[in-house]
């Protein structure tokens, strides 16, 4: 099957123990391909659409440094989450050939991604979420063109968020405001040219209803959560369910 997602995750320390479900769920989904780049060794679980990168925490940070030339050595791997932004410039060469790239955690199981995230979607999006007010970093998809693989460089002071040793959220903080418009960027001059900007236009934002126990409630718009397992179309959970409020912003032309 022709692949044109590649998800990159960094992960370093120890597999979770539910690991195999997750390669499991990744092997249901052949459209899809997901590297990791990890010091964890490989899962008893296999699939083919799933590799490995073996290196350690050190040497990742130094090719991070290498290919963003950029101060990062934090001590603790929980600090990657903010280098999230940044992945598809520090792995722009491997993933050449795809056209839209993402990155995830890794407490999720997934559906069937490609029924969610069809063709059509794909082609009339620059960034998916799933979640309605901002990027989300548990699954975030990106389309792969040097304006948004270097859409990090629009945050305030990136460098120095990056040096910061703390987890400054920047992958659902900072990173959202480049891609969601705020209300006064929505009115006269400023919401024109929004349209133009390729972080701005073609952005979809919808909730997708996949963090269980969430505050923000179920699909049905209860807190109702499934107490055992149910006939529910997801394309993952923790990741993706059937979504309603779809907000996506419109390019010029």
């Amino acid at each position: 099957m022709n692949q044109e997602l590649i998800i990159l995750i960094p992960y370093f320390g120890q597999w979770p123990e539910w690991i195999n479900l997750f390669v499991e769920s990744c092997k249901w989904n052949p459209g899809v391909r997901w590297s990791f780049y990890t010091d964890c060794g490989r899962p008893e679980n296999s699939a083919e659409n799933v590799d490995y990168v073996h290196l350690g925490f050190d040497d990742y940070k130094a090719l991070a440094r290498e290919r963003l030339d950029i101060k990062f050595d934090p001590p603790d791997p929980y600090k990657l989450c903010d280098l999230r932004p940044c992945l598809g410039q520090i792995h722009k060469r491997e993933i050449a050939g795809y056209r839209f790239f993402g990155y995830g955690d890794i407490d999720v199981i997934y559906g069937n991604i490609r029924r969610f995230y069809t063709d059509e979607v794909l082609a009339q999006s620059n960034a998916i979420s799933a979640h309605p007010e901002r990027l989300s970093g548990h699954f975030l998809v990106l389309r792969n063109t040097a304006a948004i693989r270097r859409a990090y460089e629009r945050i305030p002071n990136y460098r120095d968020l990056l040096a910061e040793p703390r987890n400054m959220n920047m992958d659902e903080g900072s990173f959202t405001k480049i891609f969601r418009s705020s209300k006064s960027d929505l009115r006269g001059l400023s919401r024109t040219l929004a349209r133009f900007d390729p972080c701005r236009c073609a952005s979809l934002f919808t909730e997708r209803y996949s963090t269980i126990l969430s505050p923000r409630g179920w699909h049905d718009g209860t807190m109702n959560y499934p107490q055992r397992p149910a006939r529910i179309s997801l394309s993952a959970f923790h990741a993706l369910a059937v979504g309603a409020m779809d907000q996506r912003s419109t390019c010029a032309g």
